[in-house]
């Protein structure tokens, strides 16, 4: 009998410009082709970031994450029944605002709703990814999904703002009772390993730079393999980072 693995939510929170999104989207892409029923969701409400990561070409369904919390109460069923499909992805469902929404569209999100929200999502899919919001203490969804993830990916950039950033915010995560929790402390765009390592030295995980990555970002492209040379680096410390994420 095939063993049942461990259902995860995974969170994906750090400074401004350190690439969540990118990772985000890279790791449920991973877990979506191992045939995980893998779930992605975009928790910011001011920029819709599906139109960022896929063409509007390429959905078969698109509906708005707004729609779930607009709901009295959030079901297992209305999370299902509101995932956004694309072409080619059987195991990938994706959530989050659509192009030309905006945060006062929907009704301020609450703390049960949240929490709500998580729960059906851990209860549909074998992996949550949750691309969070820099800023804690305003986005009641990324403060929640801090508190309840069973990993969270610290997301580092080789930039002084990103240490200054993080520093800034200890105040609020201890606030969300989460000062205590481990983080997998993670490099992004790593162009000098050395510099990376003098900032950071305690990173768990480098992420190499590749210009394959830009061009997806910039076409809006981002949920598709990496296939050029130069992104072997950089797939070498996504696979080990996703694993390390899914271990018993």
């Amino acid at each position: 009998m095939k063993k049942q693995r461990t259902k995860k939510l995974l969170a994906v929170w750090g400074s401004p410009g350190a690439g969540k999104t990118t990772l985000s989207a890279k790791l449920a892409w991973h877990y979506g082709q191992e045939g995980r029923r893998t779930a992605l969701v975009f928790c910011d409400w001011n920029t819709p970031m599906l139109p960022c990561v896929q063409e509007e070409a390429s959905f078969l369904k698109q509906h708005s994450l707004g729609s779930v919390f607009a709901a009295k109460r959030i079901v297992p069923a209305l999370v299902e029944a509101n995932a956004c499909q694309i072409k080619g992805t059987d195991c990938l469902r994706l959530y989050g605002l659509l192009k030309g929404e905006y945060e006062t569209l929907y009704p301020p999100v609450l703390e049960r709703q949240a929490e709500e929200f998580l729960e059906a999502l851990k209860e549909q899919y074998e992996v949550t990814v949750l691309d969070l919001t820099s800023e804690v203490h305003h986005h009641l969804l990324t403060k929640t999904a801090l508190k309840r993830a069973d990993e969270v990916v610290r997301l580092l950039s080789c930039e002084l703002k990103s240490l200054s950033f993080y520093k800034s915010q200890l105040a609020y995560l201890e606030e969300s009772q989460i000062g205590a929790r481990y983080f997998y402390r993670v490099i992004s765009d790593v162009r000098d390993k050395a510099l990376a390592n003098e900032m950071y030295q305690k990173a768990a995980f480098h992420l190499a730079h590749t210009e394959e990555i830009v061009k997806q970002w910039r076409a809006g492209d981002l949920l598709r393999e990496l296939e050029e040379k130069q992104s072997r680096e950089y797939l070498e410390g996504l696979r080990a980072l996703a694993e390390e994420l899914v271990s018993e």
